[in-house]
């Protein structure tokens, strides 16, 4: 409380004391004015104005305390009369960790809005790559190898298998491309990414571990490579001129740990906490505000896409977690992330190497999507793996041709996003006419439909664009009856 005509404060509560750092004798010394941060006298003196007006008023503004620390506050103020004179009552409230609530909100809608964007562009961007990659795949097969221009086709081929990475990057901070969660022992998963690390990182750059734990999170190995490969990736430039530290941490925190009282975030439960923490040259706050915007960065051209902090926020996100960072210029970078345990089944083990060629099969198979380079490559893959093909660019025309020779048709393969006839009404109509027809549904793109929906919805693969030739060759012979595959 102060007084308003003297503008002299009265009586303050002990946690006042604690909160603004002064003994009461000293608190009682100063005005209003003097808690104030800089900057902030000639905004409030309007509310002030409202105050007098009104009879109260809450607003908010910044405080500093004796140690200089800025915090957010919110103020409730009363006036009245006390002992003739007139006089404030205000309850201030530190709404620090509101104020960063209501930014992680801001932020989340930000990037859902972008990834709505970046996961239509990548739709698009797709059917152009699967048109590169595809006729680059088919004039291989067709060029001698001692020519240079299959050397070319191989060059293309790699141009375009980076420009898929990049996509599948996209599609990752969209949130779009969804898979199966599945448990994932952490701890191998990092110690391998670090191991890959140590052959590129240079000698001037120190990597120290602390990886405690044995637990797991629901995800995909892939995923947990992804954040470990793309945070330390960032630690690295930020320390490539003057080298410098790499700490990577991972330790199991327990439901009731002081971790959760410090990111009020975090549900009361066990989570895995990983940290990559760096000694680079650190980040003013204008920088950190965007490090999670996609295409944001501030590497030289050519030297970064502005992917891979997008990437990260948008993974954390898809596996129920949260990530904060911390950074100050000249002194280094930390990033926390959490992610929630899980105690079902074992870990998924990675990938084991698969034969790289092609299986052959034998059959009939309807091919049907709106872009005609996507359908003439699909047909020139399919004829080479054995199957005699069926290609259609409208749906209509495709549902009319099953209607006829449905009991000829071996298996289905359709785009997802095409005009007039989506993809699974397409395959609901077809499935209405024959029950056990094998439907693959293909997608670069699509808001309706994953792997889980494909299934549910009776279908029996489901692709991403680009199509790969070797996993179009395998699912189909994972999904054909005997009598279509058997020679």
């Amino acid at each position: 409380a102060f007084n308003g005509m003297f503008n002299r404060f009265l009586e303050f509560n002990d946690i006042a004391c604690q909160k603004y750092g002064y003994p009461r004798n000293d608190l009682l010394k100063l005005t209003p004015k003097d808690l104030l941060a800089p900057g902030m006298k000639i905004r409030v003196q309007k509310h002030v104005d409202t105050l007098l007006a009104n009879k109260r008023h809450i607003f908010e503004t910044m405080h500093q305390s004796s140690e200089g620390r800025v915090f957010p506050v919110e103020i409730s103020a009363f006036l009245f009369d006390y002992k003739n004179q007139t006089t404030v009552l205000s309850i201030v409230r530190d709404i620090t960790k509101r104020r960063r609530m209501e930014e992680q909100i801001r932020q989340t809608h930000k990037l859902e809005s972008l990834g709505t964007l970046t996961g239509g562009i990548a739709h698009d961007f797709n059917n152009i790559l699967s048109a590169i990659i595809g006729y680059a795949e088919l004039s291989r097969t067709i060029i001698p190898e001692n020519e240079k221009a299959y050397d070319y086709a191989k060059k293309i081929l790699k141009a375009g298998h980076r420009a898929k990475a990049l996509t599948q990057q996209i599609l990752t901070f969209s949130r779009q491309d969804r898979l199966e969660p599945q448990p994932v022992l952490i701890k191998p998963v990092v110690e391998e990414t670090l191991k890959l690390l140590k052959a590129s990182l240079p000698a001037s750059i120190e990597i120290h571990e602390r990886i405690e734990t044995h637990a797991r999170v629901l995800g995909d190995p892939t995923r947990i490579h992804q954040i470990v490969m793309n945070l330390c990736t960032n630690a690295s430039h930020a320390m490539r001129k003057d080298g410098g530290a790499l700490e990577v941490g991972l330790v199991r925190i327990s439901s009731d740990s002081s971790c959760h009282l410090e990111y009020t975030e975090l549900k009361p439960k066990p989570y895995i906490h990983l940290w990559v923490r760096d000694t680079g040259c650190g980040m003013p706050p204008d920088v950190v505000k965007r490090i999670f915007d996609p295409f944001f960065t501030t590497k030289a051209p050519g030297e970064g896409t502005g992917m891979g902090l997008a990437v990260v926020h948008g993974i954390v996100s898809e596996l129920d977690g949260i990530i904060h960072v911390t950074s100050e210029p000249s002194k280094g970078t930390h990033f926390d992330i959490f992610l929630p345990e899980t105690l079902k089944g074992s870990e998924t083990e990675a990938a084991q190497p698969r034969d790289t060629t092609p299986p052959s099969g034998t059959g009939r198979i309807l091919f049907v999507d709106d872009e005609p380079d996507i359908v003439e490559i699909a047909e020139a893959l399919l004829l080479d793996l054995g199957y005699s093909v069926i290609t259609h660019t409208r749906a209509a025309d495709a549902l009319e041709r099953f209607k006829a020779e449905a009991d000829t048709i071996d298996a289905v393969i359709t785009d997802m996003t095409m005009p007039q006839i989506p993809g699974d009404q397409l395959a609901k109509a077809m499935l209405s006419i024959r029950p056990d027809i094998p439907v693959i549904i293909c997608t670069g793109f699509s808001e309706k439909m994953d792997k889980a929906q494909a299934l549910e919805l009776g279908m029996k693969g489901y692709l991403m664009k680009p199509l790969a030739k070797s996993k179009l060759a395998g699912l189909l012979m994972e999904i054909l009856p005997k009598k279509a595959t058997d020679s």
